[in-house]
């Protein structure tokens, strides 16, 4: 959730973590299913996809959710003028860091943030110095030896993380222009990982295990819940039951 000055407009990856909520002005959360809010504080939700087995997968769910969104985005002032955060759900190497590199050019990105992994920071800026990309890296330190165990805690610690980030700090000299004002109502979901099932009719989609599926048994995938739909042909899922994009 990011809000900036007027006329300013940011995209950002976080390698770790995945929101399916958005924080109102007035505090109010409200579940994004792939579209736009007239708030300022918006957030897409992308999925963990297994990057270093499906790049396709990723790469066709990236260009769709990106083609969307920056369609509405660009077509409304009041979202023009805020930020994006783009929140993937972790990377791997090789494959996985392709497909992160593959986000942020087509979403445009111009701030990165590594979270907990100065070798990603570092490979993202080799990758901007080598291609003379205009993108700030930044990494992000943990404590070491911090365990934390209940959702609240960890939500309160990621979103800690991120407002010292980018309040700047005596490690961290991000531009003062670049600032979260509000994180107290974030709500993060770290999506499991996806599986790519071909169904009779010649859709192919990618789950995850992670809620219960509204389809029926009879198609044999109760208990999954559907991320990404591609190659549609006869069965079209609401938004409720696809939160890929």
């Amino acid at each position: 959730m990011l809000a900036i000055e007027k006329g300013e407009q940011i995209s950002i990856i976080f390698p770790v973590f995945c929101s399916t909520k958005v924080t109102l002005l007035d505090g109010e959360a409200e579940i994004v299913l792939g579209g736009c809010t007239l708030s300022n504080f918006i957030s897409f939700p992308v999925g963990q996809i297994k990057m270093d087995q499906d790049v396709i997968l990723v790469k066709h769910q990236t260009d769709n959710l990106s083609e969307k969104v920056l369609k509405n985005v660009r077509g409304d002032p009041h979202l023009d003028a805020s930020g994006i955060i783009i929140n993937t759900a972790g990377w791997i190497d090789l494959n996985g860091f392709r497909a992160l590199i593959h986000m942020a050019n087509v979403f445009e990105v111009n701030v990165i943030l590594a979270m907990g992994d100065a070798v990603l920071g570092h490979c993202f800026k080799q990758w901007t110095e080598q291609n003379e990309h205009k993108i700030e890296v930044f990494f992000v330190k943990k404590p070491a030896g911090l365990s934390v165990r209940t959702i609240e805690m960890r939500r309160n610690y990621r979103d800690f993380i991120v407002t010292t980030a980018f309040r700047a700090s005596m490690d961290q000299a991000i531009p003062k222009h670049k600032i979260i004002k509000r994180l107290a109502f974030l709500v993060f979901y770290q999506i499991s990982s996806y599986r790519k099932i071909s169904l009779p009719n010649g859709q192919t989609i990618a789950v995850s295990n992670q809620a219960p599926l509204r389809y029926g048994r009879e198609q044999g995938l109760a208990g999954f819940h559907v991320r990404h739909v591609s190659d549609a042909t006869t069965h079209h899922p609401t938004a409720n039951e696809s939160l890929g994009f």
